[in-house]
C-alpha cells in the first residue's frame, strides 16, 4: 500500500511539473478544451439570391497546447462571407483549434410573436454547417427568432435574435459623373470626378453593426491582381466577394453615406476611351445578436469612430490571452439542468446568433469629360482603343 501511495504521489508531482512547464511556455489556456462554438445568421433581403440561413456548431481549444495544430481557413458549405469571417478570423486571431460537430440538434423557432411561428429543425449540410435546406423558416424584418442547440452529450444552448426593420436605400441604375483632367507630379494624366456622387441612408432601428461593401468591374486592375489570383469569396458573386471597398461600424442610428467617384490614370494599359464601371454595393445591418468581436472580411480595414474601440478591445484580449473575453461578448446562452440560463461566468460556450437586413444595388458609372480625351492620349503616346 505504501508503494502504491508513493507511486501515486510521484505521478501527481510529475504531472504537476509538466503542467507548470507548459504554463510557463504558453501561459494559461485562453479557453477550456473543446468549448462549444455556436454561430448563426438569419439574413433577410428582397434579393432572395442570397438567402442562406445557416448555423455552425463546433468546438474550439487553445491551439498553443496542441502539437498538431492546423489552421482553419475555410468551412466548405458556409455561404455568408461575414459568417465565415467571424469563425476563421476569430480562430486565427486567438489561436484556436476548431473541431467539427455533426451530431447536434439545431432548431430555429419564429417569428416568435406571430401566429405562424414554427420550429424548424436545421439539417446537417456538411462540415458542421446546419441549414434550412427546405426553406421552411419564414424570415421577416422586424421579427424575433430563437435558436436552440443540443449537443450529443446533452448540453443545451439558446439565443434570441431580431431582424432589423426594412429600409429603402435609393441607388440609381446609372450614375454620370463630371470628370476633370488632373496630372500627377511627374505629368502623368489622370481624370477625377468633381463632385463625387453620395448615397445617404439611415440604418434601421435596433441596428448594432452596419457593413457596406463596394465591388467594381475594375477591382482586379485597381488592386493589381495577377491572372492566377482571385478575390476571397469570389464564388459568392459580385456583391459578396472582397474587393475595392469594405466598411463596418457600430451603428449610432445616425445618417450615413457612401461615395461613388471616378479616379482613373489615363496611361493604364487596361484603360480605353469607352470605359464604364459596373459597381455592386451591399448594405447589411446586424442586430445586437452579432457579437462585439465582429471580424471584418479581411485584415485590410482601417478602424474609425466607435469601431476603433472595438478593434482595440479584441486586439488587447488576443494579445493578453484574456480567458474571459470571448465568453463575455458571446450572445449564446447555456441552459442549466433546470432550464435556467446560466450566468456568463458559469457558461461554457462562445458564439453569436444575429439577424440582419441587407440591400443589394448594382449601378453603371459613366464619365462626362470636360476636356478632349483624344488630344490628351495622343500627347502622351497612349493608344488604348
Amino acid at each position: 500500500m505504501k508503494k502504491l501511495i508513493s507511486f501515486s504521489v510521484l505521478a501527481l508531482l510529475l504531472l504537476n511539473c509538466m503542467t507548470t512547464s507548459s504554463e510557463k511556455e504558453h501561459g494559461n489556456k485562453i479557453i477550456p478544451d473543446k468549448t462549444p462554438f455556436v454561430s448563426g445568421i438569419l439574413d433577410f433581403s428582397n434579393d432572395t439570391t442570397h438567402y442562406y440561413p445557416q448555423v455552425v456548431v463546433g468546438y474550439v481549444s487553445d491551439a498553443r497546447f496542441i502539437e498538431n495544430y492546423r489552421e482553419l481557413k475555410n468551412i466548405t458549405g458556409l455561404f455568408s462571407p461575414t459568417h465565415l469571417a467571424q469563425i476563421v478570423q476569430t480562430l486565427r486571431r486567438f489561436q484556436l483549434q476548431f473541431y467539427l460537430d455533426s451530431t447536434a440538434l439545431v432548431q430555429v423557432t419564429g417569428p416568435l410573436n406571430s401566429n405562424d411561428s414554427k420550429t424548424i429543425e436545421f439539417e446537417l449540410e456538411k462540415n458542421s454547417v446546419y441549414g434550412d435546406v427546405k426553406s421552411q423558416l419564414k424570415v421577416s424584418t422586424g421579427e424575433s427568432y430563437r435558436l436552440n442547440v443540443e449537443l450529443s452529450d446533452g448540453r443545451k444552448f439558446e439565443s434570441i435574435t431580431y431582424i432589423p426593420e426594412e429600409v429603402n436605400i435609393q441607388v440609381p441604375d446609372s450614375i454620370s459623373l463630371n470628370v476633370e483632367l488632373k496630372h500627377f507630379e511627374d505629368g502623368t494624366p489622370r481624370e477625377v470626378s468633381d463632385p463625387h456622387y453620395w448615397t445617404y441612408f439611415d440604418s434601421p432601428e435596433n441596428t448594432f453593426i452596419s457593413e457596406t461593401q463596394k465591388n467594381t468591374s475594375i477591382d482586379r486592375e485597381l488592386l493589381f491582381l495577377e491572372p492566377w489570383e482571385s478575390f476571397l469569396y469570389s464564388d459568392r458573386g459580385s456583391y459578396l466577394r472582397t474587393g475595392i471597398s469594405y466598411g463596418a461600424w457600430i451603428s449610432n442610428n445616425t445618417r450615413d453615406s457612401v461615395q461613388t467617384g471616378w479616379w482613373i490614370t489615363l496611361t493604364e494599359p487596361w484603360f480605353h476611351k469607352d470605359l464604364t464601371i459596373n459597381q455592386w454595393r451591399r448594405f447589411s445591418f446586424y442586430s445586437d445578436g452579432m457579437w462585439r468581436n465582429h471580424q471584418p472580411l479581411s485584415n485590410y480595414i482601417v478602424p474609425f469612430g466607435d469601431w476603433e474601440e472595438v478593434f482595440h478591445e479584441y486586439g488587447e484580449a488576443s494579445s493578453n490571452k484574456d480567458s474571459t473575453y470571448l465568453k463575455r461578448v458571446s450572445t449564446i446562452d447555456e441552459i442549466g439542468p433546470d432550464g435556467e440560463i446560466l450566468p456568463k461566468d458559469e457558461a461554457n460556450v462562445i458564439g453569436f446568433f444575429a439577424g440582419s437586413f441587407s440591400v443589394y444595388k448594382k449601378t453603371v458609372v459613366y464619365p462626362i469629360r470636360n476636356f478632349d480625351l483624344d488630344s490628351v492620349l495622343t500627347a502622351h503616346g497612349v493608344n488604348n482603343d
